[in-house]
């Protein structure tokens, strides 16, 4: 009887008292949670020595920094899981020089704390989020394989062509590459109607990351036109200059004609008016000669 007694006894003090794993998962900080469901989905082959003993071990992890118990600073090498978008008090991102794919999670716009990102050295393809962290001081993403226009927002304009370099199909204004327009309906094949433009891509690869799409499209290029604009300028300039100055070279050649004209009649005058003189004189005299010899007959 007295052993059923301490029988039925530890089996109610061993079910009102907790698991030490239970009580262990009510005392996590948020910030743990996230680096543990990192570890368990990127970290299958159990490389990263997370282990947890007290409640702020976690801030001594391999890549972890924190300052008052959350994470500031997250480095590591592998996948890019969605958990590390929670840790919403992330002031460091940095993945560089990894094999990471995929597209990068517009997500990451919401991690308003971030002062540095570094996503170089990857695979990553898709679009580039449109980010504008005001706090972001260092960002690159070199050496991926991102595509279409770069979004224009205030902060991604901050920066130069290095963060984007080594991405062959980024283009727009930020980097001073034309982004390349589609052909018009009008002009392509019914096959090619069917192909999926790059902005309805973009829209999908947007939402594929569960936030909205946001396209951003580079205003076309005006460089041919004003070329051509000022090929054609310069021409017409060129060709009134000719006329006029052919214009001012008759002008002058027809005064100095006439000015020549006016000078030999002139000279032919004077020289005529003393022989007319001359003559008439001569003509009196005779006259005058003739009318006396009739006189005295």
């Amino acid at each position: 009887m007295l052993l059923l007694l301490h029988f039925l006894l530890v089996a109610v003090a061993a079910a009102a008292t907790p698991s030490l794993s239970q009580t262990t998962t009510y005392l996590l900080q948020p910030d743990a949670v996230s680096l543990l469901s990192f570890k368990s989905k990127a970290d299958l082959d159990n490389k990263l020595l997370y282990t947890l003993n007290e409640r702020f071990d976690y801030c001594e992890w391999q890549g972890v920094k924190c300052v008052q118990g959350r994470v500031v600073r997250f480095v590591l090498q592998g996948s890019f899981p969605p958990s590390i978008l929670l840790l919403h008090r992330l002031n460091v991102l940095d993945l560089s020089y990894n094999n990471l794919t995929g597209h990068i999670p517009v997500q990451l716009s919401a991690l308003d704390r971030l002062s540095s990102l570094r996503l170089e050295r990857n695979h990553f393809n898709g679009s580039l989020p449109p980010l504008n962290q005001s706090f972001l001081i260092f960002f690159n993403v070199s050496g991926n394989n991102l595509t279409g226009p770069i979004p224009v927002t205030s902060t991604l304009s901050k920066f130069d062509t290095s963060s984007f370099s080594l991405n062959p199909d980024l283009c727009g204004e930020i980097i001073n590459k034309a982004c390349t327009r589609t052909r018009s309906p009008f002009f392509d094949s019914p096959s090619s109607s069917n192909a999926t433009s790059p902005t309805a891509t973009l829209g999908q690869s947007a939402q594929a990351e569960g936030g909205v799409g946001v396209v951003v499209l580079s205003p076309p290029s005006t460089q041919k036109h004003k070329r051509t604009t000022a090929i054609l300028g310069f021409a017409v300039g060129v060709s009134v200059l000719i006329v006029s100055l052919l214009c001012i070279f008759l002008f002058c050649s027809r005064n100095r004609a006439n000015k020549q004209i006016r000078r030999k009649n002139s000279w032919r005058q004077q020289r005529l008016q003393p022989r007319l003189r001359i003559r008439f004189i001569q003509t009196r005299q005779g006259t005058l000669k003739l009318l006396e010899n009739m006189a005295k007959q």
